[in-house]
């Protein structure tokens, strides 16, 4: 017993004699701690941030693809009428089919150019003449998807190969080569199943349809009325000549049409 107590009042007498450094150790250590506390809880804040930060990436693109699946899906194809028994094409129709999700208020329109190429050999210039009365009917189905209009004229192509052809025999007693074909865009405007607006471009030839950015084809929208407004260069197509396709290029050329982003109207 009396060993017992030697032994604890020599080990008080050790911590009194060390008191600061126990003092300034015990400190020490809790200040580390303190610091790598703070350390780990600003990893945990930063990760905490970044996983916020890509849920709510990841929701967005969740949503945009939603919003895609959702929106219409427009493919245009052209349909050929022939005349039996002789086989020769006499009438051209687009078909307007709608396979995405169901539209609303469907508005197409159409416009028709009768592109001019003519010059001398290996000189010739394009441009590109507006008509009217290629095609004139439109037919709308009333479905929100699968064909949804169709765009038709009569008898649009009776007469268009003796117009090249009268076109080319022109253009040669000038000296010039001349050909001349159909340019075909068209405009739908529709709501969507969300109730918004839009509206999208094309063109079309007999193989395929192109989607176009949207200041191109408003500018070949404006190109055609602007013929009918202001220049004098468009034309009934039944009642356009040889003799006023290459007046209307040559006033295109020396004027000078305004270019689109992918494709100039004059060029």
């Amino acid at each position: 017993m009396f060993r017992f107590r030697a032994y604890f009042i020599a080990f008080r007498k050790c911590l009194d004699r060390n008191k600061v450094f126990f003092e300034t150790i015990s400190a020490t250590l809790l200040g580390v701690m303190a610091l790598c506390l703070i350390l780990q809880s600003n990893r945990i804040s930063k990760y905490q941030a970044q996983l916020a930060k890509s849920q709510i990436e990841l929701s967005q693109q969740l949503a945009d693809r939603d919003m895609t699946t959702h929106l219409p899906e427009f493919h245009l194809s052209m349909k050929h009428v022939v005349e039996e028994p002789i086989g020769h094409c006499i009438e051209d129709r687009i078909l307007i089919y709608n396979e995405g999700a169901p539209l609303y208020d469907l508005d197409p329109r159409f416009i028709v150019f009768i592109k001019v190429e003519t010059g001398m050999l290996g000189e010739q210039r394009t441009a590109f003449v507006p008509i009217h009365g290629y095609y004139f009917n439109l037919f709308r189905t009333g479905k929100a998807t699968g064909l949804v209009a169709t765009i038709a004229g009569d008898r649009n192509r009776v007469g268009l190969y003796e117009l090249d052809q009268a076109f080319s025999a022109y253009a040669k007693a000038k000296g010039d080569i001349g050909f001349i074909s159909i340019e075909r865009f068209i405009r739908i405007r529709y709501q969507d199943k969300f109730g918004s607006s839009n509206e999208a471009f094309f063109s079309i030839d007999a193989f395929r349809h192109k989607k176009l950015a949207d200041e191109d084809g408003i500018r070949w929208f404006e190109q055609h009325r602007s013929g009918w407004l202001s220049d004098g260069t468009a034309f009934e197509y039944r009642e356009v000549s040889p003799e006023a396709l290459y007046g209307a290029w040559e006033k295109l050329i020396k004027k000078g049409n305004i270019p689109t982003s992918s494709k100039s109207l004059v060029h």
